[in-house]
């Protein structure tokens, strides 16, 4: 009787918490159950689904109505990120290897209108045993891609690497720009730049076990300063902020920045709980990270 008891408590607290640090939350339509990018474009949120779904990108507003979807002749592999570029530009990132036996990648270059324009196949330009090339973050920053590889929750310590694409596609090569392992057991499922251009998000989550039975999914946001650039951000000093959740096992996959420098993360479907998007509040002050 106790134990049921106190996981109540424990389901009430964590919901009156979440409720005190995310501004707004929407449960979005069944067609993203799957949601793994999204951008926003005025008050339109342009959002893509990963393996197993149509190459389409699927239109809602705001309050996560579904406008329409695009379909684009194209193959979804593993579509895990989705960003834009300064005018508007898309990028869609086909990285995804949660089989680990992919080698070859692709991301599409897309105008503001959703045209095809032009794509890059890459491989990446290292291996390592301790690295997991499954990736689903990327960013758009002064005229060049920026990929975050996972990790691997069942590596430890699991190494996260930086790698940057010269613009444009047609020309592009792929520079590895630094890993970490800073970030285990943490591992990484999106990422966005703010709308003055100054911080770089990344999105997290954890997953574990707690006393061998109840699953919980912790999430975490990690947020570097671009005033120094982008290319060395693993050996500055960062910040994080992780969201209160007890006993939630919600996956966050999409990140993104509207127009007015508000933050917003999408979770997929999970067997109990429908996909959502949040509005966070952040605290005033974040925990620093020291390399």
């Amino acid at each position: 009787m106790y134990f049921f008891y106190n996981i109540l408590l424990i389901i009430v607290f964590n919901l009156l918490i979440t409720k005190s640090f995310c501004q707004q939350r929407i449960i979005l339509p069944e067609i993203l159950n799957e949601n793994s990018g999204m951008i926003f474009k005025g008050d339109t949120i342009v959002w893509l689904n990963d393996s197993g779904n149509p190459a389409e990108l699927i239109l809602t507003d705001s309050k996560g109505k579904l406008i329409s979807s695009i379909h684009l002749p194209l193959i979804n592999n593993d579509w895990e990120a989705l960003t834009q570029d300064h005018t508007g530009n898309i990028y869609i990132a086909d990285v995804g290897n949660n089989s680990y036996k992919a080698e070859n990648f692709t991301i599409y270059f897309l105008n503001s209108s959703f045209q095809l324009q032009d794509s890059l196949s890459f491989h990446y330009p290292i291996r390592s045993k301790s690295i997991n090339f499954n990736c689903e973050a990327m960013c758009w920053f002064q005229d060049s891609l920026h990929l975050f590889t996972k990790g691997d929750l069942y590596y430890s310590p699991a190494e996260t690497c930086h790698f940057k694409i010269s613009l444009p596609l047609s020309k592009g090569k792929i520079n590895n720009k630094g890993c970490t392992a800073t970030l285990h057991p943490f591992i990484i499922t999106d990422a966005a730049i703010s709308p003055t251009g100054d911080i770089l998000v990344i999105l997290s989550y954890r997953y574990r076990m707690i006393g061998g039975f109840l699953p919980d999914t912790d999430t975490r946001l990690y947020f570097f300063n671009l005033n120094n650039g982008i290319d060395d951000l693993f050996n500055q000093p960062f910040h994080y902020y992780t969201l209160p959740t007890f006993l939630v096992t919600r996956q966050y996959e999409s990140v993104a920045y509207d127009n007015e420098g508000n933050l917003w993360i999408a979770s997929e479907k999970t067997a109990f709980l429908k996909p959502i998007l949040k509005k966070i509040k952040l605290p005033a002050k974040l925990q620093l990270v020291r390399n």
